[in-house]
């Protein structure tokens, strides 16, 4: 990874705004989502049921970039763009060599005027605020920008630097832990200024007001949410939690400060300015009086809105992105309206959007390419249609309740590119209300109970097995092996028996995790498994006063994680065979005994480093740490922690091993009543290919070619060079290996290397040994456990009487779910 290049990325993401400006025809409250109506599931022809859709057509934005455009704001039929770029070379310093491409590149502000057409122009005589010289290290960006009434540019650039003027410690590495226990940060010095500058449309300077202060003298670091200028020229700014007025010289009017942070701020019909804000009760939109200098009486607005903005031209007061979908709000009766889904328009990502005078929707798309070294980019118009224009497709339904930015792609993606059919997205986060976060989960699972099951399902919060129990799902064994690019063999075989539910298989994973309980080998054994006696036996040859897991582990916590990890073990959905009479249930409530009820803070204890898990594992005061392995560094972590000799031994079971994979996310499942299981797969597929599982970048890949690529990698070294690029040697002539990067726990510090081959192996058996699943959990089925367990645990009940009683119960309720 080239780093300048990375940190230049990091910080374009930082001053990136989404904003809705220029608001006007903001959608007919008839207009459809997208070219297609929304019919039942099972893959039906769509009918144009709505009067007007949207239609995209994609204007690409020409010249080279190497970011995206931090801030998009238009007026008078062109775009005022921003974007954070090379502008230079620095000369490397003494002894500096040159690694990477960008690693001197010098990066700073530049504007572009873009057309509708895509054409661009750069805006020449713009220059960014100078950056302070001779420092070790000095930066200038711009927070924010906009256009005044009159054409001119309003700009609000920051430049920082920072120096150390303390002593050389050659045992303390400037800015390691040791280097701030010795006291050297008292010698770190940072300042930062900010200026409201005023530019004429050619980037020529007109004035120059700074700003530095404005927030007290005592504030290191001043950041603006938003700037807005009202129509006698004042400008208004919102940063954390004050609102700041000025004159159009940049003189301080009012400042207005409350005990919340103020977001954004709006242009109201009147000529006024508003803010938005998080009350009491959720978000407020309150007009700021310039002439008190106070915030008039707030309206409630709905809680799921994000980069609000004005509709300049009448019917909604306000549109916004709640998320999926572009929403309309119209303030006198406090109404929102759905005008479009952006998954459904072909809008993978609605950034830097504006509907423009004439009604169309125009936002940006962009798109790196794989070293990240350049951004191609491209605006996206989306214009009001007759629904009876639109060519007709034969539409599969995708349900979700948790959509992630890799599932948006992929329906973009495949919508863009087929002809016949045609992926709708229902997001069902739609329904959660600030009183009920699950209201979206609870409806789409209660739709899917009643057999109405959208052919494509995102499982996410979903309890598979019971779907596939009841005939719901598709087996995908089938469309797997007929799948002439992957079939079985691209796949672990144990990820696959893993996903398994009798010997079908109803669900994907991109990529997985293993959760296991990590301990020292010479304590618990090489494992990995062991039984609930060898577990107890390990514990007591421990010192007196060790705890088996971390002090804040709980009753609760263990038993939910051997229930999730158990699930398949204790109920059969296919049959309603239940097990909770069996030694299995009977070992894990053995098990979550030994553990306290809640953790007992005590006020008045110092923590020291000694109590952070590593020092307490080092000196014997705890046995096992809870971890999750997800990328191969995580095994030198562990190595490291347990003495050089990790052991991923598991959770102590009755039978096989107690590690379990964890699914990256819910993964994806075919209804069994659709009607286009091929076209369907042509889609659930993607998540099981080398190309999406590289991209998606965490835990390991299920797919056997990403995951032995990324093996590949991690185990190639790399090594110093000097500044002619030849290899630095140490003292025994070999060279010296670079480090991949650290991690650190308190007092612990581990820098990560190639991995070993025997590293490797370690991987390897715990991945190839493990064919748990860790469940999803049903929350009915968790509740009925922990409340009739709360008597064996209480010492009320015996454990026969506790697991006889769940039996009977348990029983019963199962076959009533299937």
């Amino acid at each position: 990874m080239k780093k300048n290049r990375l940190i230049s990325h990091i910080l374009a993401g930082a001053l990136c705004v989404s904003l809705l400006a220029g608001l006007a025809g903001c959608g007919d409250k008839k207009a459809a989502d997208d070219p297609a109506a929304t019919p039942a599931p099972g893959g039906q022809a769509a009918a144009a049921e709505t009067e007007y859709v949207y239609t995209p057509t994609y204007v690409d934005v020409q010249g080279e970039f190497d970011n995206s455009f931090d801030n998009l704001v238009y007026r008078d039929g062109r775009f005022l763009a921003s974007v954070y770029a090379k502008v230079g070379e620095r000369e490397l310093k003494e002894g500096e060599v040159l690694q990477w491409e960008g690693q001197n590149w010098i990066y700073g502000e530049k504007l572009y005027w873009l057309d509708l057409d895509g054409r661009i122009e750069e805006v020449t005589g713009f220059q960014p605020v100078p950056v302070p010289e001779g420092q070790d290290d000095a930066g200038a960006y711009m927070q924010r920008m906009m256009l005044t009434p009159d054409g001119d540019i309003l700009t609000v650039e920051s430049t920082f630097r920072s120096w150390y003027d303390g002593p050389e410690d050659e045992d303390a590495e400037l800015y390691s832990d040791e280097w701030f226990a010795r006291g050297y940060d008292q010698y770190l010095h940072t300042e930062q200024h900010t200026y409201l500058r005023t530019l004429s449309p050619d980037g020529t300077e007109k004035h120059t007001a700074d700003l530095t202060g404005l927030a007290g003298e005592d504030v290191e670091y001043f950041y603006l949410n938003d700037i807005e200028t009202d129509e006698v020229g004042r400008v208004y700014c919102c940063a954390e939690q004050s609102i700041y007025v000025l004159d159009s010289e940049g003189q301080l009017l009012h400042e207005i400060s409350g005990d919340t942070w103020f977001e954004t701020l709006l242009p109201m019909g009147d000529g006024s300015i508003a803010v938005s804000f998080w009350g009491d009760n959720g978000p407020v939109l309150a007009p700021i009086d310039p002439e008190t200098g106070k915030l008039g009486e707030g309206i409630k607005m709905p809680g799921n809105i994000y980069n609000m903005a004005q509709n300049l031209a009448g019917g909604y007061d306000i549109c916004y992105t709640d998320g999926s979908n572009l929403m309309g709000y119209t303030l006198a009766d406090g109404t929102q309206e759905k005008i479009l889904n952006w998954i459904n328009c072909d809008v993978e990502d609605a950034r830097n959007t504006v509907i423009l005078p004439d009604g169309r929707i125009m936002t940006m798309e962009s798109e790196y390419n794989d070293d990240y070294t350049k951004c191609d980019m491209r605006m996206v118009f989306l214009d009001k249609v007759p629904a009876s224009s639109v060519p007709q497709k034969t539409k599969l339904v995708f349900a979700t309740q948790a959509l992630d930015y890799m599932t948006r792609s992929a329906i973009v993606e495949f919508n863009r590119k087929n002809d016949e059919y045609r992926i709708e997205l229902r997001d069902y986060s739609e329904y959660n209300t600030e009183e009920d976060y699950s209201a979206g989960l609870t409806k789409l699972t209660t739709e899917i109970m009643a057999g109405t099951v959208p052919d494509i399902l995102d499982l996410n919060g979903i309890p598979a097995q019971k779907l596939a129990s009841r005939g719901l799902l598709a087996d995908l064994y089938p469309l797997l092996d007929a799948d002439e690019e992957l079939g079985r063999d691209a796949i672990f075989p144990s990820i696959l028996q893993a996903l398994e539910q009798d010997g079908h298989l109803y669900r994907t994973t991109s990529g997985f995790r293993i959760s296991t309980l990590v301990g020292a080998r010479s304590v618990v054994g090489p494992g990995p498994g062991w039984t609930l006696a060898q577990y107890k036996a390990a514990l007591a040859g421990m010192p007196e006063g060790c705890t088996p897991l971390s002090e804040y582990t709980t009753r609760d916590l263990i038993l939910n994680q051997m229930l999730r990890m158990s699930m398949d073990e204790l109920i059969d959905w296919d049959s309603g065979k239940c097990s909770f009479d069996s030694p299995v249930f009977r070992d894990i409530l053995e098990l979550a005994a030994q553990f306290p009820e809640e953790y007992e803070w005590e006020e008045d204890r110092v923590w020291t480093e000694e109590d952070d898990e590593p020092n307490r594992i080092a000196a014997g005061r705890q046995m096992l740490l809870q971890a999750e392995l997800d990328d191969f560094n995580t095994v030198q972590m562990y190595n490291a922690m347990f003495g050089g000799e990790a052991s991923f031994i598991g959770y102590p079971v009755s039978e096989g091993v107690g590690n379990a994979l964890v699914p990256n996310e819910g993964g994806y499942a075919i209804s069994a009543s659709c009607a286009h299981p091929e076209v369907a797969w042509q889609f659930v597929r993607k998540t099981f290919t080398k190309d999406f599982q590289t991209q998606r970048g965490w835990g390991f890949p299920s797919n056997r070619a990403a995951f032995d690529q990324r093996l590949k990698e991690a185990m190639t070294p790399e090594y110093e060079k000097d500044a002619n690029g030849n290899y630095r040697l140490d003292e025994n002539g070999e060279k010296i290996e670079l480090s991949r990067g650290g991690w650190g726990w308190g007092s612990m510090q581990v820098e990560f290397y190639a991995l070993t081959q025997a590293e490797a192996d370690q991987i390897m058996a715990l991945i190839d040994g493990t064919t748990r699943v860790l469940d999803e959990g049903d929350e009915e089925i968790m509740n009925i456990i922990l409340q009739d367990t709360q008597p064996y645990f209480a010492g009320q009940k015996s454990l026969d009487d506790v697991v006889r009683q769940l039996q009977s119960k348990m029983n019963i309720y199962i076959n009533e779910q299937r």
